[in-house]
């Protein structure tokens, strides 16, 4: 088994040599390569308070990890974790589980990546990040998620109208609004 335990810095180049008493020693060159990386990518980093994102939804946000190189026979466990559990969790791609602090999500051999999900504490806002770390990968870049206070979004409504009008059918959407609060970021 040959692994790497130095600080030089990598990539870097190393020779093996085997050698025993009365037999040919062989020689090899060995490159010591970065690990792959693992990557945090969110298609909506403004989250409310209270609520949930997940892919699992149809309202086609999303948050995932994704692997530098395919997981490695046997699979993989990639750990996602909050820096502040207190404001934000995380869970499994799905609507029914309730978040925690970090989750495990296991990766098959072949696959490059999950889902999962994130939830916004109720009643607490902040900028927490996200981390995501495996053996043999690089750690992810931390992804940060902004937590606000939600909001409403009256939507498909006629503004001016009559008694005799027909009923005009609209929509009220819960989720968290833009940056500036002049508009609505992201049905949740």
């Amino acid at each position: 088994t040959l692994s790497y335990g130095g600080a030089a810095t990598l990539p870097c180049t190393t020779t093996v040599t085997a050698t025993a008493p009365g037999i040919t020693s062989d020689t090899i060159s060995v490159t010591v390569n970065v690990p792959p990386a693992l990557t945090l990518s969110n298609n909506n980093t403004r989250l409310g308070a209270g609520l949930e994102q997940t892919s699992a939804s149809s309202l086609g946000y999303y948050t995932q990890v994704t692997l530098g190189a395919a997981a490695p026979a046997g699979g993989v466990t990639v750990t996602i974790t909050s820096s502040a559990p207190g404001v934000l969790l995380v869970g499994p791609n799905d609507v029914t589980t309730t978040g925690t602090a970090s989750v495990a999500l296991p990766i098959a051999a072949g696959q490059t990546g999950a889902y999962f999900s994130i939830h916004g504490v109720e009643g607490q806002t902040g900028t927490p990040t996200l981390t995501a770390s495996a053996p043999g990968y690089s750690d992810a870049t931390p992804l940060t998620i902004t937590v606000v206070s939600p909001a409403l979004d009256i939507t498909g409504i006629t503004t001016s109208t009559t008694t005799g009008s027909a009923d005009d059918p609209f929509q009220v959407r819960l989720g968290a609004p833009n940056a500036g609060g002049t508009a609505f970021a992201a049905n949740q």
